[in-house]
C-alpha cells in the first residue's frame, strides 16, 4: 500500500507540474528517489525519439523539452500542424532547394565510370609508350624546315611591297592597283604553294601539319597587314587632300571662315584616322621590326600599335611551358593509349562484308568521351598556355583568346567566344566591310563560315591527303544549326538558353569524333591501297 501511494503522489506531482509549473521543493521531498527515477526514464525517451537533437546537459533546456520531459504522455504531441509541399513539386512556394548533392552523385558516377573504362582499357591493351615518335624521316626534316624558311621569304616579300607603296606615297605617286596585285599574289602563293608541296611530298601526316598550320596563319596574316597598311594609306591621302584644299581656301576666304574650315577638317580626319595610332602614323609604321612583331605575336589582326606589357615576367613564362608541355604530353598519351584503339577496332567493322551499325555507334560513343577530353585539355593548353605564353615573351597586352563559351545558349554564341583570334579577324576584315557594301547579315555570316570551312578543310585535309569534304560540310552545317538554336532562345526565359547549351553540347560531342573518324577511314583506306 505504500509503494502505491507513493506512485500515485508522483503522478500528482507530475501532473500538478506539467499544468502550474514546476513542484515546489517541499512537494518533491517525500519522493525524491522515484522522482529522479521517472525524470531519468522521460530523459532517456525523449533522446531515443527520432528526429530530435541531442544537446549538452550544461546548455539551458528549451520550453518544449521541458514540458516533454515532464508529462508522461509522449506520443500526443501534434506532428501536422500546417499544410505543406513536396520540395520537389511544381507547385512548391519555399526557397530555391539545392541539388549540390546530386551534382556530387553526378561527379562520383563520371568519375567512376571513366576508371571503369580506364580498367578495361589496360586489361585490354596494357601501358602504351608515352614518348610519341612521329616516324619523320630525315628528308621529311629538312623539306618541312625549307617550307618554313619559305614562309619567312614571304613575310620579306609582304615588307617590300609595302616599301614600295610608301615610297609612291612619298612621292605623291597615287597609283596603288599594282600594289594590291602584288599583295594578292602573295598571300595566294604563301597558302597555294606551301599546300601543294605538303599534300604531294610531305607524307608524314604531323609534319604536313605543322607546315600547314604555319602556311594557314602566314596568309591570313598577310592579307591583314595588306588590307590594314592599304586603308592606312587611303586615309593618310585624304588627309592630305584635307590640308590642300584647307591651305587654298585660306588664300581666298577671311581668317573667321578659314578657322571655322580647320575645325571641320581635324573632325573630319580624327573619324578617318584612329587617334591610338597617332604615336605611329602611316608611313612610320612600315618597317621590318613592325611586321616581324606581328608576325610573332598571338593575332590574326595588323595594327601599327598593340597595347603592351612592361616587362617579361619569369615566373609566368616557366608555368606555362611547364603546363603546355605537360598537356601535350598527357595528349599525346590519351590519344594513343583510348582514341587509336578504338579507332582501330571500329575500322575493321568497316571493312566487313556486312556493317554492324550498332557496335559502330557503340564505339564512336566510346571515342566522343575521349575525344572531348582531348579537345578540352588541348583549348587549355593552346589558348591559356600556348597563347598567353607567346604574349608573355612578346609583352602583348591584351591576352582576351576566349571568353565563356562553355556557356554558350546557342551555336552562334558559341562560334564568337571560343576562339577571340579568328573571330576578330573575320568580323575585323570580313563580316562588317560585307555589311558596308550592303550585304545582309545572314548573307554575310554564310561568306564567313565558307572562307572558315575552306581553311578547316585545309588544316584537315591536306595533312592527312584526303580533301573528303567533312570538315567543310561540317562547318558549312553550323549554319542551319545556328538558325535552329536561335530560334530555341524565344521559348522561354530559362529553358531556352538551357536547351540550346544542351544542343551545342551534344553536336560537338557527337559531331567532331565523327568527322576525326572519317578522316583516319579515308587516310587508313587510302594506304592500303
Amino acid at each position: 500500500m505504500e509503494v502505491r501511494r507513493r506512485k500515485v503522489d508522483v503522478l500528482k506531482a507530475s501532473k500538478n507540474g506539467y499544468e502550474s509549473g514546476p513542484p515546489s521543493r517541499q512537494s518533491s521531498r517525500p519522493s525524491s528517489r522515484a522522482s529522479s527515477r521517472t525524470r531519468n526514464k522521460h530523459s532517456s525517451s525523449s533522446l531515443s525519439l527520432s528526429g530530435l537533437t541531442m544537446t549538452d546537459n550544461k546548455s539551458k533546456p528549451s520550453a518544449t523539452s521541458q514540458a516533454t520531459s515532464k508529462t508522461p504522455y509522449l506520443h500526443i504531441k501534434p506532428v501536422h500542424t500546417c499544410c505543406s509541399t513536396s520540395m520537389l513539386s511544381r507547385d512548391y512556394d519555399g526557397s530555391n532547394p539545392s541539388f549540390k548533392g546530386f551534382k556530387n552523385i553526378g561527379m562520383i558516377i563520371l568519375i567512376v565510370g571513366n576508371l571503369r573504362l580506364a580498367f578495361e582499357n589496360y586489361l585490354k591493351y596494357g601501358i602504351s609508350n608515352p614518348f610519341f615518335d612521329p616516324k619523320i624521316s630525315p628528308s621529311e626534316w629538312q623539306l618541312t624546315g625549307l617550307l618554313i624558311v619559305v614562309a619567312y621569304a614571304h613575310i620579306f616579300m609582304a615588307y617590300a611591297i609595302e616599301s614600295a607603296a610608301k615610297l609612291l606615297f612619298l612621292s605623291s605617286k597615287h597609283h596603288y592597283a599594282a600594289v594590291g596585285l602584288l599583295h594578292t599574289m602573295n598571300t595566294l602563293s604563301s597558302i597555294s604553294l606551301l599546300s601543294y608541296v605538303v599534300y604531294y611530298y610531305l607524307p608524314n601526316p604531323v609534319a604536313g601539319t605543322m607546315v600547314e598550320f604555319v602556311a594557314v596563319i602566314l596568309s591570313l596574316k598577310l592579307a591583314s597587314y595588306a588590307l590594314t597598311n592599304s586603308d592606312l594609306r587611303k586615309a593618310a591621302i585624304h588627309a592630305q587632300k584635307l590640308d590642300k584644299s584647307h591651305d587654298d581656301e585660306h588664300e581666298k576666304e577671311s581668317g573667321s571662315s578659314s578657322s571655322s574650315s580647320d575645325e571641320t577638317d581635324t573632325l573630319v580626319e580624327a573619324d578617318v584616322i584612329p587617334a591610338y595610332y597617332a604615336q605611329l602614323p602611316y608611313p612610320q609604321n612600315v618597317t621590318l621590326s613592325n611586321l616581324l612583331y606581328f608576325w610573332f605575336a598571338p593575332t590574326l589582326v595588323y595594327q601599327p600599335v598593340y597595347p603592351k606589357t612592361e616587362r617579361i615576367r619569369a615566373k609566368h613564362v616557366v608555368r606555362n611551358l611547364f603546363e603546355l608541355v605537360s598537356l601535350c604530353m598527357l595528349i599525346q598519351f590519351l590519344i594513343f593509349q583510348y582514341a587509336y584503339p578504338i579507332m582501330q577496332s571500329c575500322l575493321s567493322l568497316f571493312f566487313q562484308p556486312k556493317l554492324d551499325y550498332a557496335n559502330i555507334s557503340e564505339r564512336l560513343m566510346k571515342l566522343a568521351s575521349v575525344s572531348m577530353m582531348v579537345w578540352l585539355i588541348g583549348f587549355y593548353a593552346f589558348f591559356q598556355n600556348g597563347l598567353n605564353l607567346i604574349a608573355e615573351l612578346t609583352c602583348f597586352g591584351n591576352r582576351t583568346f576566349y571568353q565563356q563559351w562553355w556557356n554558350s545558349r546557342s551555336i552562334g554564341q558559341y562560334w564568337t567566344l571560343w576562339n577571340k583570334p579568328v573571330n576578330q579577324y573575320f568580323r575585323h576584315h570580313v563580316y562588317v566591310p560585307l555589311l558596308a557594301r550592303g550585304m545582309s547579315r545572314f548573307n554575310a555570316s554564310v561568306v564567313v563560315f565558307f572562307f572558315s570551312a575552306v581553311i578547316h578543310e585545309l588544316l584537315v585535309g591536306i595533312p592527312t591527303h584526303n580533301i573528303i569534304g567533312a570538315a567543310f560540310f561540317g562547318m558549312m552545317a553550323q549554319v542551319p544549326l545556328i538558325m535552329a538554336t536561335e530560334n530555341l532562345q524565344h521559348i522561354n526565359s530559362s529553358l531556352g538558353p538551357f536547351l540550346g547549351n544542351c544542343a551545342f553540347w551534344f553536336t560537338f560531342f557527337l559531331g567532331q569524333p565523327t568527322c576525326a573518324f572519317l578522316y583516319y577511314l579515308a587516310y587508313n583506306y587510302k594506304q592500303n591501297q
